[in-house]
């Protein structure tokens, strides 16, 4: 069994005082978990591909875990792009996690034109965009919401 512990970023003026947490300390506590031998760490309120970046260049064993990203507000080709990236550049310790996402009400507000769009159409596309750019040497991918041609990433 592996454990990982999640970096304090996100519940400040919520459940602790703000400022709870500042970025030196999630740092901070990434590396403490590191040293006492957890399997990984995950921000949840922060970018979390930025944060990961900042916690991996200061670590060098603990897993990076992205805890849930919401597929559907990401733009999978940048999204492969970023995490394929930030595995290399850490070692190979990136775990992504993937979701629908539980508030429609955020998704309507970054991408009011696509209000009556289902989300789960959006996720199972951008999901199978996302296994054709890790898997590929060259990948296209058209979909109704999900469309790229010949991409090396």
């Amino acid at each position: 069994m592996r454990f990982s512990v999640q970096l304090p970023t996100c519940t400040e003026g919520l459940v602790n005082p703000i400022p709870f947490a500042a970025p030196a300390d999630f740092v901070r506590l990434a590396e403490a978990a590191e040293r006492l031998g957890y399997a990984g760490v995950s921000p949840n309120f922060y970018e979390v591909l930025v944060t990961l970046a900042t916690v991996g260049a200061r670590t060098e064993r603990v897993h990076l875990g992205t805890a849930l990203i919401v597929l559907p507000l990401r733009d999978p080709v940048l999204l492969a792009k970023q995490v394929a990236t930030l595995d290399r550049l850490t070692g190979g310790r990136v775990i992504l996690g993937v979701g629908l996402g539980a508030y429609r009400e955020e998704f309507e507000a970054q991408w009011p034109r696509r209000a009556s769009t289902r989300r789960g159409d959006i996720f199972d596309e951008s999901l199978a965009a996302l296994r054709l750019l890790f898997t590929e040497r060259e990948a296209s991918y058209a979909g109704v919401h999900v469309a790229f041609e010949k991409l090396e990433c």
